[in-house]
């Protein structure tokens, strides 16, 4: 009697909260969490402006200061640097192939890291096929014509990565799959040694039984060194997670409270056929913006780096890629399924959410 008691109380006090010790387990997230049900401000564009930058198969971009840096679908030169308000190519590099200087395969514009240092532009870039970490000028590149850059030789790039970020502070993080573990794991080194995170290890031991699920885990990362934040999209669920490099902060922010467990997906569904959420997350000094996907649509949600919800704007068509060109005060969009960049005045918009 005294075991049935036991059970009962035990099966009441799950239904009250909502959760099984099992959905727990697969969902992925803190136990900290943070809901909201309407951003402070919303504001929809209109059809913005077509701009034609004279490159073909574009998959994504990036603004760097006065630049835009593309990445096409070519294997020759598929990486192309326009002046923004030149309106012209000022330098095309990144070749597809076995040579010294090439890579085995494209690599995206989500895969680099950009910053300034000692007056110039560098971007970091790694080589998963060689397992190295090239440093190119970015700058020098320009005045040169071609791809001036630094070879670094680094194990933790492999074959098996799919994700790293590297900043100017000697932080550096890395995302693998470990297909026989069915994981995602995450190593972040500072100065050259490993940190032991909770959070890392909080995160890294959520698992799927065969390798052909590992999209269910794979996360979008950005960081921001300065507030100590790094923050993971997953595109598949609506929640997403934020931490710091020291556990003294990590916070689920849970979108008009909804959180979702992976579990019911593992048998019956794979990751490819499973409808986005979000599409993409970009980091700036003062917060963060997901692209959340809204039928045909996207809506950029901006976040301070704590999680908190500042602005939504809401755009008239799918982005796929955007950035924000904080000189000019302009949003700049790409849907690589019609090929079309357009770009939108955000002055007023940007000098409100900024303070």
């Amino acid at each position: 009697m005294k075991i049935f008691f036991n059970i009962v109380i035990l099966t009441i006090c799950l239904v009250l909260s909502g959760c099984t010790p099992e959905d727990q387990a697969t969902t992925i997230s803190f136990d900290n969490r943070i809901s909201f049900s309407e951003f402070p401000a919303v504001v929809s564009l209109d059809s913005g402006t077509i701009i034609d930058t004279k490159t073909i198969g574009n998959l994504q971009f990036r603004v760097m200061d006065s630049l835009m840096i593309i990445a096409t679908a070519e294997r020759e030169n598929s990486w192309k640097v326009r002046s923004i308000p030149g309106d012209s190519t000022l330098l095309e590099f990144i070749s597809i192939g076995r040579g010294p200087d090439e890579f085995v395969s494209s690599p995206l514009i989500s895969q680099a890291s950009f910053f300034n240092g000692d007056g110039k532009m560098y971007i970091l870039l790694p080589d998963n096929y060689r397992q190295q970490l090239r440093k190119i000028d970015l700058s020098k590149s320009i005045d040169s014509g071609q791809m001036e850059s630094d070879v670094e030789n680094n194990s933790r790039i492999n074959n098996f990565s799919v994700y790293s970020n590297f900043s100017d502070t000697n932080t550096r993080i890395f995302v693998s799959v470990n297909p026989s573990e069915g994981a995602i794991e995450r190593t972040i080194l500072k100065d050259g040694s490993e940190l032991s995170l909770n959070s890392i290890q909080h995160l890294n031991q959520y698992k799927v039984p065969a390798p052909d699920k590992l999209g269910l885990l794979m996360p979008n990362i950005i960081f921001n060194c300065d507030k100590n934040r790094i923050v993971e999209v997953l595109e598949l669920y609506p929640q997403f997670n934020i931490y710091s490099l020291d556990d003294n902060f990590s916070v689920t922010v849970m979108p008009e409270g909804k959180i979702d467990s992976y579990k019911r997906y593992i048998d019956n569904e794979t990751a490819e056929s499973k409808e986005l959420i979000y599409n993409g997350v970009n980091g700036y000094e003062k917060f963060f913006v997901i692209n959340k996907i809204n039928g045909e649509k996207s809506e950029l949600w901006f976040f301070n780096w704590d999680g908190m919800p500042l602005l939504d704007i809401k755009l008239p068509e799918l982005a796929t890629s955007f950035d924000i060109d904080f000189r000019n005060h302009t949003l700049y969009t790409l849907n690589f399924k019609n090929d079309i960049f357009k770009k939108y005045d955000l002055k007023d918009i940007l000098e409100g959410v900024s303070q």
